[in-house]
């Protein structure tokens, strides 16, 4: 059930058709914010044109195969696979590739590139993105982990959930019978899934272990809070 909500997660708005005139200004707007000097009005205008019109790419399909094209036409992906778990819009993701389904059902990263070529194997059951990462939450038989970008794996799918929320301070929950661990994207720090508990307090990643309560260093390990002469190093 989730997977067909992630799959229309894009369409939750009746929004407006872009026009070659709106397609026009927008990539104005992109020029202008890549410039220091960027005023507030042209941000508050790109916001304005995100809320009012239908920015992501469109799926066709040519002999019961599907494609991928942006908002200006341009084939992103041939008319080669069966599904898509992800579209994006024209002024985001613009280099990440894009999670596709074959007809056995398995989903692999392919490149966006106009040539849908496979950059990991068709094994997963369903790829989803991490909120402003370059990370992907793969799942394959029950298990998730996470794979980049460039189709590296981060972590192999042996975890029971990886956080689908927004990263906090970097730091991407991880959950594996009923134990507690994080990744941080910025460091790339991976503590397995070994706490009872895991939260946040005051900026730190406060963790119980057992019967005892801590935090956790800058590489991962376990400091019980009565060493307070430790806290400053901690995450």
């Amino acid at each position: 059930m989730h997977h067909q909500k992630q799959k229309n997660m894009n369409n939750f708005r009746n929004m407006q058709k872009v026009t070659p005139e709106v397609i026009e200004r927008l990539e104005f707007i992109l020029n202008e914010l890549e410039k220091e000097n960027c005023t507030l009005e042209i941000k508050v205008e790109l916001h304005e044109i995100e809320e009012k019109y239908d920015l992501y790419d469109c799926i066709f399909e040519e002999n019961d195969k599907k494609g991928v094209k942006d908002i200006k036409g341009n084939v992103r992906v041939p008319a080669m696979y069966k599904d898509y778990s992800l579209r994006y819009a024209f002024h985001h993701l613009r280099k990440a590739p894009i999670p596709a389904e074959n007809e056995d059902g398995k989903y692999a990263l392919i490149k966006a590139d106009g040539t849908g070529t496979p950059i990991t194997s068709f094994e997963y059951d369903w790829i989803s993105l991490v909120p402003f990462t370059s990370l992907f939450i793969a799942e394959k038989n029950g298990k998730e982990g996470l794979v980049s970008f460039e189709g590296e794996v981060i972590i192999p799918c042996e975890l029971d959930s990886v956080s689908k929320g927004l990263p906090v301070n970097g730091l991407i929950e991880l959950t594996n019978d009923n134990k507690h661990g994080l990744f941080d994207y910025k460091t790339g720090l991976y503590v397995k899934p070994i706490f009872d508990q895991l939260e946040e307090n005051n900026d730190n990643v406060y963790v119980r272990l057992n019967d005892r309560w801590g935090y956790l260093d800058e590489e991962g390990n376990f400091i019980d809070e009565a060493d307070e002469e430790t806290w400053e190093n901690c995450y």
